[in-house]
Order: C-alpha cells, then sequence, then structure tokens
C-alpha cells in the first residue's frame, strides 16, 4: 500500500504556478519543485522571478496574468497537469474612496486572470482527460474587514468560480481553493518595517487566532500539494481553510 508521502509525491507532473516570485506562490513553486514536478512559472516582477526558477531548475515567463492572450500561449506551451493561480493584490482602502481604476485592477488580478487561466489551461486538461487546479482564495471572503470591499468581493469570487469550474470540468479535472488567513508573507513582513519594525500589528493578529501565531508560506503549499496530488483524488470544489483558527473566534 503506497503511503501518505508517496501520494502527494508530483514526479512527472508538469505544473504552472502563477504570482510565483514572492509570497505563497514562491513556496509553493519550492514545494512543488521538492515533490519532482516540472515547473512552468509566471510572475511579473522579472528579476524576482529569474532568481526562483534559476534556484528551482524550472522555467520562468515573465508577464502580467491580466494579459488576456497570455493564458492561451502559456497553455499551448505546455500540457499541464497542475495549474495553481497565485497570482493576486491585497491593496486596503476604504469602500467610499474606492476608485474605478483600483477595483478594475484588483478584480482584474485576482478574479478574471483566475478564470483566464483556468479557462486556457483548463481546455487541455478536459481533452487530456486529467488535471487538477488550486486556486488562493482568503478567509477575508468569508469573514471580511473593514477595507477590504474589494479584495474580499475577489476572493469570494475565487471560491464561486472553484465550485463552478469543479462541476463543469468533472470528472477530468480536479479543482479546489485554499482559503489562507493570517500569514507572514512578504506583505505581511513589509507591513511591520513600515510600522517601524514594533511588534503592535503582528501582535494584534496573532490575538486573533487561537493557535497563538502567524503561518508560514510553505504550511499553505504544504495543502496546495495534497490538493494538487493523487491524495486528493476524491476532492474536488472544495475551499480548505488554512488560518490557524482564527475563523472560529
Amino acid at each position: 500500500m503506497r503511503g501518505l508521502g508517496d501520494l502527494c509525491a508530483l514526479g512527472g507532473q508538469r505544473a504552472i504556478v502563477t504570482g510565483a516570485a514572492t509570497g505563497i506562490g514562491e513556496a509553493v513553486a519550492r514545494r512543488f519543485a521538492d515533490a519532482g514536478a516540472d515547473l512552468l512559472l509566471i510572475d511579473r516582477d522579472e528579476t524576482l522571478l529569474a532568481a526562483v526558477a534559476g534556484s528551482l531548475g524550472a522555467r520562468a515567463h515573465a508577464a502580467d496574468v491580466t494579459d488576456w492572450d497570455m493564458a492561451e500561449r502559456v497553455a499551448a506551451s505546455i500540457d499541464a497537469d497542475i495549474l495553481v493561480n497565485c497570482a493576486g493584490l491585497y491593496p486596503s482602502g476604504p469602500l467610499l474612496e474606492l476608485d474605478e481604476s483600483h477595483w478594475d485592477r484588483l478584480l482584474d488580478v485576482n478574479l478574471k486572470a483566475t478564470m483566464r487561466m483556468t479557462q486556457a489551461v483548463g481546455r487541455g486538461m478536459v481533452d487530456r482527460g486529467r488535471g487538477a487546479i488550486v486556486n488562493i482564495a482568503s478567509v477575508q471572503a468569508f469573514r471580511p474587514t473593514a477595507g477590504k470591499a474589494a479584495y474580499a468581493a475577489s476572493k469570494a469570487g475565487v471560491i464561486a468560480l472553484t465550485q463552478v469550474s469543479a462541476i463543469e470540468l468533472a470528472p477530468a479535472v480536479r479543482v479546489n481553493a485554499v482559503t489562507p488567513g493570517p500569514i507572514m508573507t512578504d506583505a505581511v513582513k513589509a507591513a511591520v518595517a513600515r510600522a517601524g519594525g514594533s511588534a503592535p500589528l503582528t501582535a494584534r493578529r496573532i490575538s486573533q487566532v487561537p493557535l497563538g501565531r502567524l503561518g508560514e508560506p510553505d504550511e499553505v503549499a504544504r495543502v496546495v500539494q495534497f490538493l494538487a496530488s493523487p491524495a486528493a483524488a476524491f476532492v474536488t470544489g472544495a475551499a480548505w481553510t488554512i488560518d490557524g483558527g482564527a475563523l472560529l473566534g
């Protein structure tokens, strides 16, 4: 009988990861590389992407995920077994002060690009009769906070898109989402730095987490690997929460 570690191995699998230069996307790329996947990494930051891809022996494609035609070009360049939509923005701003460009840019990156990559790559997966897609949503989809109207709306949309995709692409393709809570990403580290390196910002977030700490990007990547692997062969349309219990509060 194969163990769980064997079932989560990705040797011989071809995977596309967007937003792969930093944060959760980078952690997913490194976790997948360790599991034996053949990687195509996408990010708009060409310098950071080249560094990550070079360290992993992966292919790199520097591009903005909102480029509609890019998705088709990428899908044509690799018969992907796995797609992970990690690219995302996390700006803040009061609802009454949101302008159209802010709203459109965030929805374009977080939701529209996820749909477009799913559409373009998913067609090939269906034709080949196999595939797994994992989308990065957020606990903000379930419990939004002030100043996150566009972000929360986009991530709620990602969950709905995940569920519809799971129905329409079955049985050939499984589609799932993960919904991270407070994770110590580069964006959080930058916010702490902007606060002078003091602890109040982080301490406030930790106080809302029953497990008493912020999560690490690799802890999200582990769940993404599971959902992309044969170990999750009977899982589709799910939204897996990774938040240290924060939603319980």
